[in-house]
C-alpha cells in the first residue's frame, strides 16, 4: 500500500471516529430518542433553515414553498447548488441523507484539503499533522467559548469554522468545492508548459459549483489564478496560452456558464427575497463608502500583524529553509492573500448590488492565517519537529477526540428528557391517527415538529421564516397577522413587539430576515426621518459589514400596527392542524375554530372544526 493510500485510510477512519463521537454520546444519554430527532438536534446552526430548503429541492420546488392557500408565485433566490447534492438523496433517503452525507462530504472536504496541502509540504506526514492541527485548534476555541464563555474567542473562531466545519450547507459544500479548486489551481500551475486538459475542466467545474454557492470565494481564487499564471510564466504568458487553449477555452466557458447561471437564478427569483435575505442597491456613493471601510480595516492589529509576518514569510524562503518545490503554492496562497483584500473592490467595480459584505472579510483573516500556518508548519518539521510528527499527530488526534466529546457532552446531558419522551409521543400520534402523508396543512412554533410532519410525507406546512420562503413581504405579513389574532395577540402587545430592540435586534423584524437590517450604509428608510436619535447614533456606528442589527422604521412600525388594527380572522387561510408548545389554555378565539386531540407535558394538537 503506497503512502497516499495509507493516508487517505488515516483520514477516512479520523472523520468516522470524529463526527460518530456526537452521536455516542447522544445514545448513551439519551438511548431511546428516534435517530431522526438525533439528526436533527445534534446538527450544527440554521441546519432547521436549510434542510426545508433541502426537501423542497427535493420535489423539484424551486419556490421553498409549502403553502396550498397563499402558494409563492416566484423562484427563492438562494444558491442552490450548495444543496444540489443533498436534495438528490433526500428524495430516496429522506432525512437520513443528511446522516451519511455528512460522513461523506467532511471526508471529501479533508481530502481536498489534503491534497492541496501536499503542494505545500515536502512528506504526506507534515501533510496529515497540518490537517488534524488545524482541527485541533479549532475543538480548543470551542471548548474555550463552551466551557469558559470566552466569547472574544469568536473573533479566532469564525474563520476556522467558515472554511474546515462540517456545518451544513457552508463550509461543508462550499469548502469541498473550495478546497477542490485550490487543488486543481496548483496542478495547473505546477506544470511547466502543456497542462493537462482534464485539469482546466476539473477547475471549471470546481469554479462553476463554487460560483453557485458561495461567490465571495470564487472572486479571490479566480484573481489569484490568473495573477499567478500570468507571473509564472512571465514572457512566455502567450507562448503557455497557445499551448493549453483548448483547455483555457474549456475553463472559461464553464466559468461563464456558473456566472449566467447565477444571473439567470437572480433575475427569475422572488425580488423581496434578495432584500430579505440581506441584498440592497449601492450608489455609487455608498461604494465609496463601503471601499473606505475596507481601507480602513486593513489598519486594525491583527490584520497589520498577519500582513506583517506574510511580508517577512515571503521574503525570506530560504531562511526557512522552504524547497523550492514548494515555492510555488505558497506563492499562490500570498497572492490569494492580497486577492481576498481586492475582492470587495473587484465586487463593487462590477455589481450595482451588495449582500453580506462580512464574508470578504472573514476570508482576509483565513487565508492570511493560512498562509502563516502552512509556512510555519513547513520549517518546523524540518526543525523543532523533525522526526516527532507522527508522535505529536497521535497526541492531537487524542486530543481533538476528547474536546469533542467534551463539547457535545456538555450540550446533551443539559437536554431535557421530558421533553424527548413527549417527541417520540407526538411522532406515535400523528402516525397512528393517519396524518401521514395527508393534504392537511399545519402550524407549528418548532423547527424539529415542522421536520417531523415532513418526514411523514405530508405535503403543506404554513412557513412563516422570510429567509426560508419566496412568497411575497405581503403574504409573510398576512399569515403571521392570521396566526396572532388566533393567538390572541393584543394590539398592545404587538405595539410592543415592533417597538422591541433586544442586544441589537427586533425579534418581529427578524421574520423578514434581514430586510430590517440597519448599518450605517443600509438601512430600510432616510434615517433622519425614519428612526430616533438614539437609533440613528446607534446607526451610524454600525460598520456596513454587519448585518445581523435589525430596526423597524417608524412609517413600517405605523404600516404594521394600523393593519394588523384593521385585520380580521381569513378563516380561508387557518391550517387544518396546530401542534404549539405551552399554548394557553384560555384561548376561546382558538378554542372555538379547534378542538384539542392531543395534549402533553410539551405539546398540543389542535385540529380544525
Amino acid at each position: 500500500m503506497n503512502s497516499d493510500k495509507l493516508f487517505i485510510i488515516k483520514i477516512g477512519i479520523f472523520t468516522l471516529i470524529l463526527l460518530s463521537i456526537k452521536y455516542a454520546i447522544s445514545y448513551l444519554l439519551n438511548f431511546n430518542e428516534d435517530i431522526f430527532f438525533k439528526i436533527l438536534k445534534l446538527s450544527e446552526m440554521d441546519f432547521y433553515e436549510y434542510a426545508y430548503m433541502v426537501e423542497s429541492l427535493s420535489n423539484f420546488n424551486f419556490k421553498f414553498d409549502w403553502s396550498i392557500k397563499m402558494p409563492a408565485e416566484k423562484f427563492q433566490g438562494f444558491p442552490i447548488f450548495s444543496l444540489i447534492w443533498h436534495s438528490i438523496f433526500f428524495k430516496f433517503f429522506g432525512y437520513y441523507s443528511f446522516l451519511f452525507l455528512e460522513y461523506f462530504f467532511y471526508i471529501v472536504l479533508l481530502l481536498f484539503l489534503f491534497k492541496f496541502i501536499k503542494f505545500t509540504q515536502e512528506d504526506n506526514i507534515t501533510v496529515f499533522f497540518s490537517v488534524i492541527l488545524l482541527l485541533l485548534l479549532l475543538e480548543t476555541i470551542l471548548f474555550f467559548i463552551n466551557f469558559y464563555d470566552l466569547y472574544f474567542l469568536n473573533k479566532l473562531k469564525i474563520p476556522l469554522y467558515d472554511f474546515i466545519s462540517h456545518r451544513f450547507p457552508r463550509p461543508l459544500l462550499t469548502s469541498t468545492y473550495f478546497f477542490s479548486s485550490l487543488y486543481f489551481i496548483n496542478k495547473i500551475l505546477n506544470f511547466n508548459s502543456k497542462v493537462k486538459t482534464i485539469n482546466f475542466f476539473f477547475l471549471g467545474l470546481s469554479f462553476f459549483f463554487l460560483i453557485n454557492s458561495f461567490f465571495y470565494l470564487f472572486i479571490p481564487c479566480f484573481l489569484a489564478f490568473l495573477l499567478c499564471f500570468v507571473l509564472k510564466f512571465k514572457k512566455k504568458i502567450f507562448v503557455n496560452i497557445k499551448e493549453n487553449i483548448f483547455g483555457l477555452i474549456i475553463l472559461f466557458a464553464i466559468i461563464t456558464f456558473g456566472i449566467l447561471t447565477t444571473f439567470i437564478h437572480t433575475v427569475v427569483s422572488e425580488p423581496s427575497h434578495f432584500i430579505r435575505m440581506g441584498g440592497f442597491n449601492v450608489s455609487l456613493e455608498d461604494k465609496l463608502n463601503i471601499a473606505k471601510i475596507f481601507f480602513k480595516k486593513i489598519f486594525q492589529i491583527e490584520i497589520l500583524i498577519l500582513i506583517s509576518i506574510s511580508l517577512i514569510i515571503k521574503l525570506n524562503y530560504k531562511r526557512l529553509k522552504i524547497n523550492k518545490i514548494n515555492f510555488i503554492t505558497l506563492d499562490f496562497l500570498f497572492f490569494f492573500f492580497v486577492c481576498s483584500f481586492l475582492s470587495p473592490y473587484f465586487f463593487l467595480l462590477v455589481s450595482n448590488k451588495a449582500i453580506a459584505l462580512n464574508h470578504f472579510w472573514t476570508i482576509v483573516k483565513f487565508s492570511g492565517f493560512f498562509f502563516i500556518f502552512l509556512a510555519i508548519i513547513n520549517y518546523f518539521s524540518k526543525t523543532f519537529l523533525k522526526n516527532r510528527l507522527n508522535f505529536f499527530s497521535y497526541f492531537i488526534i487524542i486530543a481533538i477526540f476528547i474536546l469533542n466529546f467534551l463539547n457535545f457532552f456538555s450540550k446533551e446531558v443539559e437536554y431535557d428528557k421530558n421533553t424527548i419522551k413527549d417527541k417520540e409521543e407526538l411522532k406515535s400520534f400523528l402516525i397512528i391517527n393517519n396524518f401521514t402523508n395527508s393534504e392537511y396543512e399545519l402550524f407549528t412554533d418548532n423547527y424539529q415538529i415542522g421536520h417531523l410532519w415532513l418526514m411523514l410525507n405530508n405535503k403543506y406546512i404554513i412557513q412563516n421564516n422570510g429567509f426560508i420562503v419566496s412568497t411575497t413581504d405581503q403574504q409573510i405579513e398576512n399569515s403571521v397577522f392570521n396566526n396572532f389574532k388566533i393567538f390572541k395577540i393584543s394590539d398592545e402587545i404587538f405595539y410592543e413587539m415592533l417597538n422591541e430592540q433586544k442586544s441589537g435586534r427586533n425579534s418581529f423584524a427578524t421574520i423578514f430576515k434581514y430586510k430590517y437590517s440597519v448599518n450605517s450604509i443600509r438601512h430600510y428608510k432616510p434615517l433622519k426621518k425614519e428612526y430616533s436619535e438614539e437609533d440613528i447614533n446607534y446607526i451610524n456606528k454600525t460598520p456596513p459589514l454587519i448585518q445581523w442589527r435589525t430596526i423597524i422604521p417608524n412609517s413600517e412600525k405605523k404600516r404594521f400596527l394600523k393593519n394588523y388594527q384593521n385585520y380580521s380572522i381569513n378563516n380561508y387561510l387557518l391550517p387544518d392542524l396546530i401542534i404549539i408548545t405551552n399554548p394557553s389554555i384560555n384561548n376561546e378565539i382558538l378554542l372555538s375554530k379547534y378542538e384539542v386531540i392531543f395534549s402533553n407535558n410539551t405539546y398540543t394538537v389542535f385540529k380544525k372544526n
